[in-house]
């Protein structure tokens, strides 16, 4: 027995020095962060929790084609569309407008003052709604709801402009114009971030100057410039044909009603079924 008691103190010796090196190591895993045991050091961790479900667009594994083919692309190409014809036919037509609708003397002393107007409008509708969306998102306020306000404007332009018999409703029409026009610019590029994956956002993103170009060509070159060829005649021989009167631009101030009409309740549909989208991200920014 007293051959045995070296052998046994020292085990019990190196069994508290294991102990205490068991205890330094746990205490230097848990100043690193890690977990109590290699096991929970290595285990796999799981998704983060989602506050609100991705729309369609943003599921995983969907591709450029599947975003360009979801009802949320054909609701947002048919607001552009409207948005983009209606402010393209005033860029395009203004002078032509004011002539028809204002006398001789009136429409050339109103012509560069309205271009003027225009182009200060459209400045200011891109600055204004830039700000006016993220103060109105951080409140839950989808921002395709803004671009609905925008294209509502347009129409408002159009229809201003369909009875215009005087420079002071010329020149509401086109500030209100102007301003829409440069609304629709500043807010689709946040539209498109926020709803469609963000890896295909510079392909679904120019995939909208297919609602610029086409809505050009339909509403400007072809309706609105053979509108207006159709009802013009020569004044002074050797002129070209001039058209004044309200029959001009009636038809394409119609159309153009109609677009804005459809492109409004495109944008309030893509922001009823988007909106858990603006909600996810206050939830995030309060969280």
């Amino acid at each position: 027995a007293a051959a045995g008691s070296p052998s046994v103190g020292s085990s019990s010796v190196a069994g508290r020095v294991g102990l205490l090196e068991e205890a330094d190591a746990a205490a230097a895993r848990r100043e690193s962060g890690a977990g109590p045991t290699q096991h929970a050091q290595h285990a796999p961790q799981g998704p983060p929790l989602q506050l609100s479900p991705p729309p369609d667009g943003q599921q995983p594994g969907s591709g450029v084609w599947a975003s360009v083919a979801s009802v949320d692309f054909g609701l947002l190409f048919v607001a552009a569309f409207a948005g983009w014809g209606g402010g393209i036919v005033l860029l395009n037509h203004i002078g032509k407008i004011v002539t028809a609708a204002a006398p001789a003397q009136a429409s050339s002393q109103a012509s560069p003052i309205l271009v003027s107007l225009l182009s200060a409008c459209n400045c200011i509708g891109r600055m204004a709604a830039g700000a006016c969306s993220d103060a109105l998102s951080r409140r839950r306020v989808p921002r395709p709801h803004l671009l609905a306000a925008a294209t509502c404007l347009m129409g408002a332009a159009h229809a201003a402009l369909l009875g215009a018999a005087s420079p002071p409703l010329l020149y509401l029409g086109a500030a209100a114009g102007g301003a829409a026009y440069g609304a629709v610019w500043s807010l689709l590029p946040s539209i498109v971030g926020d709803i469609f994956p963000a890896r295909h956002f510079a392909t679904v993103y120019n995939l909208f100057s297919l609602a610029a170009s086409s809505s050009s060509l339909l509403l400007s070159t072809l309706l609105a410039t053979k509108v207006y060829a159709a009802h013009a005649h020569v004044t002074t021989p050797g002129a070209a044909a001039e058209c004044h009167g309200s029959l001009c631009y009636r038809a394409t101030h119609l159309a153009i009603l109609g677009a804005c009409a459809a492109g409004t309740a495109g944008a309030l549909a893509l922001g009823v079924r988007n909106r858990a989208i603006y909600r996810g991200k206050l939830l995030d920014r309060a969280a």
